[in-house]
């Protein structure tokens, strides 16, 4: 039975769900196996700065962690298109915390020649689930994307050198 490779995939430093140098950003991790095109899990820990209500994480910030999940687990199999979101779905089940380590798992359901579809579970560490989404995405080169939006014409992904959690 062959052995299936975990790595994390590339972050952008500005991002706001993935990157460092967002002040305000989740700094999340996205993993993925080499045997499970189509999927990926997102690991983050929100700060007060993402909170609503005392202790609660944001709507908002939930919807974003669930987009940027889906939308990854296309890249897993797709890495030179992306997906522009054109409809997310979400249910928020439970409240989720803030402080505490979360898991979203996002797969792909469906993908056409101009579109894909996936759903997420955003969890607690103890399987809780705390918001579901679908959605429906444009499938894009990211250059077209990135050239739409910036005169720089080019979005510069970096390695995310931390280590690879087990289990994922």
């Amino acid at each position: 039975m062959a052995c299936s490779h975990l790595h994390n995939q590339p972050i952008n430093d500005e991002c706001f769900v993935c990157g460092f140098d967002n002040p305000a950003g989740l700094e999340a991790q996205f993993v993925e196996r080499d045997d499970a095109p189509g999927r990926v899990v997102g690991l983050f820990t929100p700060k007060p700065i993402h909170q609503s209500y005392p202790g609660r994480l944001h709507g908002g910030v939930a919807a974003a962690m669930c987009d940027e999940t889906i939308g990854r687990a296309f890249i897993t199999d797709h890495p030179d298109q992306w997906g522009v979101t054109m409809e997310l779905k979400l249910r928020y089940r439970k409240p989720t915390p803030i402080g505490e380590s979360l898991e979203v798992v996002g797969v792909i359901t469906k993908v056409t020649r101009r579109t894909f579809e996936g759903t997420c579970e955003l969890r607690r560490q103890d399987g809780t689930v705390c918001v579901t989404a679908e959605a429906t995405y444009m499938i894009l080169p990211v250059e077209r994307i990135v050239g739409e939006c910036s005169d720089e014409g080019s979005y510069v992904w970096e390695d995310d050198g931390r280590p690879v959690p087990a289990g994922e």
